[in-house]
């Protein structure tokens, strides 16, 4: 049997936060170069540092879920991320499982 991995994580998320009635995004993070036309080129995959795994509106509410294994952390720029969706009226938090989701979507109902 396979080893879980990160991206499933994601793809489980999204799934659930969908199956909640959100909108709910996949945010690739990175970067990487290339030629083309004879020319190098360096391309970003969004424009903000850190951004979370999944961008979401959940009923009207703005959500960022960072999914991680358990046990792993999020890296600073991915914390200051989600400091900034805090302090601008959203929710954001860490996932590991499902019941994760389920605490950030009990915050969300509170608002």
């Amino acid at each position: 049997m396979k080893a879980a991995r990160e991206t499933d994580l994601v793809r489980q998320v999204k799934s659930y936060l969908e199956l909640n009635g959100a909108l709910a995004v996949r945010v690739n993070s990175g970067a990487f170069g290339g030629v083309y036309k004879g020319r190098k080129r360096f391309v970003r995959l969004n424009s903000e540092p850190g951004c979370s795994d999944l961008l979401a509106c959940w009923d009207g509410i703005f959500l960022a879920v960072e999914c991680k294994m358990p046990g792993e952390r999020p890296t600073p720029a991915q914390a200051a991320f989600l400091d900034l969706v805090r302090k601008r009226g959203g929710i954001a938090g860490v996932v590991s499982d499902l019941g994760d989701v389920d605490a950030l979507l009990n915050r969300a109902r509170q608002l």
